[in-house]
């Protein structure tokens, strides 16, 4: 039996295999769950490039998931990780500063306007061209 990663304890037992069939152990000692020589797959740069388009497409994660091959686990702590990348401060750029400009639906142009509890009486004033 292979010993405990953990602790290098050497009572472990046989518990199961994971889902890819490979034998998954555990140490009486610590209770960790491990597997003999585990595969790390790694993620490479083009698919992490895919994935990020394909969320912007507003896919759901599980349809990326699958559609990229990776566990919804590793997509979602990889959402995580650029969610906490975005910078947090916003920026506000003040506007002009001029007079308030009030156009009538009115036909005639002429009427009373009512904003937040204010009254204004508008007025038709000629352009001079007819």
């Amino acid at each position: 039996m292979p010993t405990c990663p953990k602790y290098a304890s050497s009572k472990t037992v046989k518990n199961g295999h994971i889902q890819n069939g490979k034998q998954r152990f555990l140490c009486h000692e610590c209770g960790r769950q491990f597997v003999e020589k585990p595969a790390q797959k790694l993620i490479s740069q083009a698919t992490r490039d895919l994935i990020d388009r394909l969320l912007l497409e507003r896919i759901s994660m599980a349809g990326i998931a699958r559609a990229v091959q990776v566990s919804e686990q590793w997509l979602q702590t990889y959402v995580n990780d650029k969610y906490a990348q975005v910078p947090r401060k916003v920026q506000v750029k003040p506007k002009k500063k001029g007079k308030l400009t009030i156009q009538s639906s009115n036909p005639a142009g002429a009427g009373e306007v009512s904003i937040c509890g204010h009254s204004w009486t508008t007025k038709v004033t000629s352009s001079g061209s007819g």
